[in-house]
């Protein structure tokens, strides 16, 4: 499954899975460049890939109990985010966005 994310000041977001990958293609095509970001695979078992378009943006892994797990800066590009320490059950991925932190459910 795939999460796609743009203008991270509005959270404005679409969901996509294997079988829609090609409309995720399209629609990734038509939406503005600035603050784009597109997130998987989700679950993401050992590595959860970040493909990012935009300025430089801190990001943050919170678990259910609200404690940071991992942290980082979201770079223009694909940043890699390795999982595997992580233990299996549901994460937030938090990305401090231009007018308020945007918030998106993983699963590992």
């Amino acid at each position: 499954m795939y999460i796609m994310i743009t203008g991270l000041a509005k959270a404005d977001w679409g969901i996509c899975d294997e079988e829609n990958a090609e409309e995720r293609k399209e629609v990734g095509d038509n939406m503005p460049k600035s603050n784009k970001l597109v997130l998987f695979p989700n679950p993401a078992k050992y590595l959860l890939l970040l493909d990012y378009t935009g300025s430089a943006q801190p990001f943050r892994i919170v678990s259910m109990l609200g404690a940071t797990v991992i942290q980082g800066t979201l770079q223009s590009g694909i940043t890699r985010v390795g999982t595997q320490s992580l233990q299996p059950g549901i994460y937030y991925l938090v990305v401090e966005g231009q007018e308020r932190p945007v918030k998106f459910s993983i699963v590992r």
